[in-house]
C-alpha cells in the first residue's frame, strides 16, 4: 500500500498529468452519454476507472474459452440493436448509444430497456466470472486495462438503470439530462475534490465524500428522487472498482416522503393496499 500511495502522489503531483487528466479524460468523458443521462455520471466513472487501474481490486479471469465466445455473442446481439455489426470500441458504443437516445428521447430509453434486459438474461449464467475486468479483456480482445474496466463497470450501471432504477430515471429524465449542460460546474467540483483527496493515497472516505457530494448536487437541482438515482448509480461504480470500500458506502436517500405531503402519500398508499371493506 505504501508503494501505491507513492505512485498516487507522484501521479497527481505532476501538473502535466493533471492537465492531461482533466483536458482529455474529464472533458472527453463529459461529452458522452451511456444510454440515458450517463454523460454526468461518467465523470464519476472515468475518475474511478483511472484510480482503479492504479490501485483497484482485480480478479484473474476464470472464464473458459467457450464461455468467452458465448459472452461475446450476448454483447454482439445487443450491439446489433444499435445497428453495429461488430464488437465496437468503447467510445464508438457510447457515441452510438447517445445518438440513438438523442433521436428517440424517452421512448428510446424504453426501447433500450428491453435490449438491456435481454442482455442481462443472456449474460446471467456467466456472472461474475466472465464479466470481470480481466474477462472483458478476452471478450473485447484488448490488452488495455482501462478499456476493459470501462466495459466491466458500465455493465452493472446499465443493468441497474434499466431495471430497478428505471422508474427514477424516467421520472427525472429531463432534469438528469440537463445536469451536464446547466450545472457542469457543480458536478466538476465533486470530481475535483475526489481527485484532490486521492493525492494523499487510497482512501475509502474519499469515495464516500464523492457520493455525498453528487447526492447534494442532484438534490439541489433535481430533487430527492434524482439524488437517490445518482447515489445508486455512483455507488455501483465505486463498489465495483473498490469492493473493499463497499461496506461503508453512504445510504441513499430513498423515495420516502416526509411532512404533510408525506402523510398524504402514505394515507393514499394505505387506502390502495387496504381498500374499504377489507378488514385485513
Amino acid at each position: 500500500m505504501d508503494d501505491l500511495n507513492t505512485t498516487f502522489k507522484a501521479f497527481f503531483n505532476d501538473k502535466k498529468v493533471i492537465a492531461w487528466f482533466f483536458d482529455k479524460t474529464l472533458r472527453q468523458m463529459m461529452s458522452k452519454i451511456s444510454l440515458s443521462w450517463l454523460k454526468a455520471l461518467s465523470t464519476c466513472m472515468k475518475c474511478l476507472i483511472l484510480f482503479a487501474v492504479l490501485c483497484g481490486t482485480t480478479f484473474a479471469a476464470d472464464c473458459s474459452a467457450d464461455n468467452v465466445k458465448t459472452v461475446q455473442a450476448c454483447y454482439l446481439s445487443y450491439f446489433t440493436r444499435y445497428g453495429l455489426k461488430f464488437m465496437p470500441d468503447y467510445n464508438t458504443y457510447l457515441a452510438t448509444a447517445q445518438n440513438f437516445v438523442n433521436r428517440n428521447g424517452l421512448k428510446g430509453e424504453t426501447t433500450v430497456q428491453g435490449w438491456v434486459k435481454t442482455r442481462i438474461a443472456c449474460l446471467q449464467p456467466y456472472v461474475p466470472d466472465c464479466v470481470t475486468t480481466d474477462a472483458m479483456k478476452l471478450v473485447f480482445n484488448t490488452d488495455n486495462q482501462t478499456i476493459a474496466r470501462e466495459w466491466a463497470t458500465t455493465r452493472p450501471i446499465e443493468d441497474w438503470e434499466f431495471t430497478d432504477g428505471f422508474a427514477e430515471m424516467t421520472s427525472n429524465y429531463d432534469c438528469l439530462r440537463t445536469m451536464h449542460n446547466q450545472h457542469q460546474g457543480d458536478v466538476t467540483v465533486c470530481a475535483n475534490n475526489m481527485t484532490a483527496g486521492f493525492q494523499h493515497g487510497l482512501s475509502c472516505q474519499v469515495t464516500y465524500d464523492y457520493i455525498n457530494c453528487m447526492m447534494n448536487v442532484y438534490n439541489k437541482y433535481c430533487g430527492k428522487s434524482a439524488a437517490d438515482f445518482i447515489c445508486h448509480s455512483t455507488s455501483i461504480s465505486m463498489n465495483f472498482n473498490f469492493p473493499q470500500c463497499a461496506s461503508g458506502t453512504p445510504t441513499c436517500p430513498g423515495k420516502t416522503y416526509k411532512g404533510i405531503f408525506g402523510r398524504l402519500i402514505n394515507m393514499l398508499n394505505l387506502r390502495k393496499n387496504h381498500p374499504l371493506g377489507n378488514k385485513n
